[in-house]
């Protein structure tokens, strides 16, 4: 079983301008959510078999092109599909028939990977049943074009020097289900460009993952079409990237220690700061087993960062009863101000 993980374009990310002030929470900005998520993703029930095949170029985290990929995935069915990943880095499956990836261990190239490939198909993470979480509708302004937005925040996660409030935003066009725009913490950005439609699915054929405005990973559709499975081939379901994908929003609210980070002082001194976004495992005992940088202004804050969130502890996640190792993605932010 395949699970994944959890960008208008490069120009729009840098200037940015402002917001209206948030409405209250009603009930119709949580229900244009759950519509949202309906009316974006292709990995859901009635939807019938497709295949997809994109192409894509990795960034390093200076922002350069590193490295360039396809993606394949002939999907059948809620949680039955095949999915081919090739690339210098990461490959899926390997010349050898396995992952080239450790399904317990975190990898830059495979998080950005699959998180593009989730962008296309399955844009709004799963929230579960939205407990706990605080859903707002306004209107946000990037130059000239004005956006419908929903921030998604937990309501019972304090802001520290070190923890970037966990909040989410999804950006659309006024008075339609066009995503356009995709916030997450760590000023990571994900924008969906030459929208097209597939199967009444609002598709974006040109999309870019940018992490405090330097390009992470850009994915391009060349082809999205039915799919009719061969009766007789063997189930396409795999175990390789089994762990959940819990987004960061959820499991803010269930840290239990985190240990605050030291600011490196040559990093002071040249007045360097930002987010650090980091890809983790975290066990069933709810401890991190792996920790990847995905982006971050500096390497010092990288170790940092690093060394400080490999002694998180957080609840640990219940999956039908059951504690559950998953993959998440953590943000540390170093403010100059504190």
């Amino acid at each position: 079983m395949r699970i994944l993980s959890r960008c208008i374009g490069t120009t729009l990310l840098v200037i940015m301008m402002g917001q209206a002030p948030m409405s209250s929470q009603t009930t119709s900005a949580l229900q244009k959510l759950k519509d949202l998520s309906a009316a974006t993703s292709l990995e859901r029930d009635g939807i019938t078999p497709w295949h997809l095949h994109m192409t894509f170029d990795l960034y390093d985290l200076q922002g350069k092109k590193a490295e360039s990929g396809t993606i394949e995935e002939w999907w059948t069915s809620p949680g039955n599909s095949k999915l081919v990943v090739t690339s210098p880095s990461y490959n899926l499956p390997s010349p050898d028939g396995q992952s080239s990836a450790t399904a317990n261990h975190a990898n830059r190239e495979a998080y950005l990977i699959r998180t593009l490939l989730n962008q296309v198909i399955n844009p709004i993470p799963r929230y579960g049943d939205y407990s706990g979480l605080t859903v707002k509708e306004y209107e946000r302004v990037f130059g000239q074009t004005k956006l419908s937005c929903l921030t998604v925040q937990r309501a019972d996660v304090v802001s520290t020097a070190a923890n970037v409030p966990a909040a989410a935003q999804y950006c659309v066009e006024p008075n339609t289900d066009e995503l356009r725009v995709a916030f997450e913490t760590g000023q990571a950005a994900a924008v969906r460009n030459q929208l097209i439609i597939f199967r009444g699915i609002e598709l974006a054929r040109e999309n870019q993952l940018s992490y405090g405005g330097r390009p992470a990973i850009t994915g391009h559709i060349e082809q999205v079409e039915s799919y009719t499975p061969d009766a007789t081939e063997p189930s396409s379901e795999s175990d390789v990237e089994s762990q959940p994908v819990i987004p960061g929003v959820v499991l803010a609210g269930k840290i239990l220690r985190s240990e605050q980070p030291v600011y490196p002082i040559s990093a002071k001194m040249k007045h360097i700061g930002g987010s650090v976004v980091l890809c983790a495992i975290i066990s069933r005992q709810g401890t991190i087993s792996s920790l990847d940088v995905v982006s971050s202004p500096d390497d010092s804050l990288s170790k940092s960062a690093v060394d400080a969130v490999k002694h998180w502890t957080y609840q640990p996640y219940l999956l039908n009863g059951q504690p559950t190792e998953v993959d998440t993605t953590i943000t540390v932010n170093y403010n100059l101000n504190y």
